[in-house]
């Protein structure tokens, strides 16, 4: 999208006849918008920044002739627009670090905002990429749960325990015992044979009864 977009040339017309002004201080200034980047280069990241947070900040430079000379953009996600009113916005606020004191504030008249709408926020900008964060996320950590479930062992966690009073060298070497013969791919389905009184009780759930094939499907439908 965002190369897409880079590629598409910016115009500056008259409203009134339509036709493009190749001699506007602000062609010149779509074409060349600062001194560190090209039309291209901004137009692909504002894209990025759109299309990742939701909301761009384009900042003003005036001219000598008190017109805009130069644009820049500063990364979204430190951006902060600070809400006067429900859908009025006092100020942003560009954030240098994490600790929310280090920033620059910026008056609305000396920035173009442009963002998607957020029903939540409407002050704030609302990513495409949102509606589907938590979907990504969860199927991420299922995926993660379901390799950490082969690469640690086939059989779910749970406790052994034992009416028995065992010392901590007992228990570690108990354990270590048990998990030696059934944890890993080569020892899934094995018959567990416990003696000495211990018993062993399941602590999470196993796939079958997640239905975690199932569970997958649907978060990805």
């Amino acid at each position: 999208i965002s190369i897409s977009a880079g590629n598409v040339p910016l115009r500056v017309i008259d409203p009134k006849t339509l036709e493009p002004l190749d001699d506007h201080p602000y062609q010149t200034l779509v074409e060349y918008p600062n001194d560190q980047m090209s039309a291209q280069e901004l137009k692909e990241r504002l894209f990025i920044y759109l299309e990742s947070d939701g909301k761009v900040l384009l900042e003003k430079q005036e001219s000598k002739r008190g017109l805009v000379g130069r644009l820049f953009l500063p990364e979204s996600w430190r951006v902060e627009p600070v809400p006067d009113k429900i859908t009025e916005i006092s100020s942003f606020r560009y954030h240098h670090d994490e600790s929310g004191r280090n920033f620059t504030s910026f008056d609305p008249e000396d920035v173009i905002y442009i963002r998607y709408f957020n029903p939540i926020r409407p002050w704030d900008g609302l990513s495409p990429m949102s509606a589907a964060k938590l979907e990504i996320e969860t199927d991420i950590y299922a995926n993660m749960w379901n390799a950490n479930f082969f690469k640690r062992g086939t059989i779910p966690f749970g406790i052994l325990s034992t009416d028995k009073e065992l010392n901590q060298d007992e228990a570690d070497r108990i354990r270590a015992k048990f998990e030696a013969k059934h944890q890993g791919i080569d020892h899934s389905h094995t018959v567990a044979v416990l003696t000495k009184g211990l018993k062993y009780d399941n602590v999470t759930m196993t796939h079958s009864d997640m239905e975690f094939l199932s569970q997958q499907r649907n978060i990805r439908a």
